[in-house]
């Protein structure tokens, strides 16, 4: 029980202290070559300084040998390995301030479908909040993250290559997708035209169109999808919310190719492995949603049913003289 608390403050910890860390980075930070976040200085003017040292000893040893002999040409080698490390530092320092824009700037669009892990760790990392650093023999960076009471070595490791792709990678930001999110307003813009001119509402079509749009995004986009007001009015509740609320169509909590019950709650939709089942729901969700702007339809035609007040209308109007 302890343990799970402490390591519950330790997430709001490092969430509150990174959002502080990147209130105060620039643009300017971000684009300006000399500069290096503080606490990676350190480790990297460590580093940079046994490797100069290294190709010092090296350059010296050099001159004992015959250019043509292998030992030469060892060393030469040895060299070039040590001026390839210092360059890749250097690219290492580029990604790592591009990180911290990148994710800086994804902050204002991150949807509520972003997983508290992957949160966490982009924060930690890139909100300079990790418990320690270190640069491997070829000069790439990697950053550990530990239980609280852990001691630096005992935590996990994570190469800075594989956190760059904050959209597409491992641990990803998911953010609002405003290209989902205008396909349903311009559909819905086509239902209401095809109402107005009387043609009939084809459910599978509309169907199979909201999914086609939905994958298209890519696992990434369903879950924003899944996660944001689709209505884009600020005020309508997402389709996890809802699903979190009960709907009150039961089909939306079984599965769809399985026929098994699905979970009451929305946290499974988070996970990319469950996208393709998510995005079979939001089809028929919205498909429904479209049906209903369209009116009562009728099975058998495709027409929109009219009301007994229609009817009664007509009627009246077929035997007034």
């Amino acid at each position: 029980m302890n343990e799970a608390k402490n390591m519950q403050e330790k997430f709001h910890r490092v969430i509150k202290n990174s959002m502080k860390y990147l209130s105060g980075i620039t643009e300017d930070h971000i684009n300006d070559f000399n500069y290096i976040p503080e606490d990676v200085q350190p480790h990297v003017n460590e580093f940079v300084r046994g490797k100069r040292n290294d190709f010092d000893i090296l350059s010296n040893a050099l001159n004992d040998f015959d250019k043509s002999s292998d030992e030469y040409i060892a060393t030469q080698k040895e060299m070039e390995n040590v001026a390839k490390t210092l360059v890749n530092v250097r690219g290492q320092i580029d990604k790592y301030k591009n990180g911290i824009g990148e994710f800086k700037s994804m902050l204002p669009n991150m949807s509520k479908g972003t997983q508290d892990p992957d949160y966490y760790l982009n924060s930690a990392i890139f909100g300079n909040q990790w418990d320690a650093m270190a640069i491997d023999k070829k000069g790439m960076f990697s950053f550990e993250l530990g239980s609280p009471g852990e001691k630096p070595g005992q935590g996990n490791s994570f190469r800075l290559n594989e956190m760059v792709d904050m959209q597409n990678g491992d641990s990803p930001i998911i953010t609002e997708p405003w290209v989902g999110k205008k396909y349903v307003y311009d559909l819905a813009q086509k239902t209401k035209k095809d109402k107005d001119a009387g043609q009939s509402f084809n459910y599978d079509w509309t169907y199979n169109n909201a999914l086609t749009s939905i994958n298209e995004g890519g696992a990434n986009n369903v879950i924003g999808m899944a996660f944001t007001d689709m209505a884009g009015d600020g005020q309508t509740k997402s389709f996890a919310e809802m699903y979190d609320s009960g709907l009150k169509d039961n089909d939306f909590y079984i599965h769809p190719e399985t026929g098994e019950t699905l979970p009451k709650d929305s946290v499974w939709m988070k996970d990319k492995k469950n996208s393709d089942v998510v995005s079979q729901l939001l089809a028929r969700y919205i498909s429904n949603t479209m049906r209903d702007l369209y009116g009562t339809i009728d099975k058998k035609t495709g027409q929109r049913k009219k009301s007994q007040s229609q009817l009664a209308t007509e009627l009246i109007k077929k035997y007034s003289i």
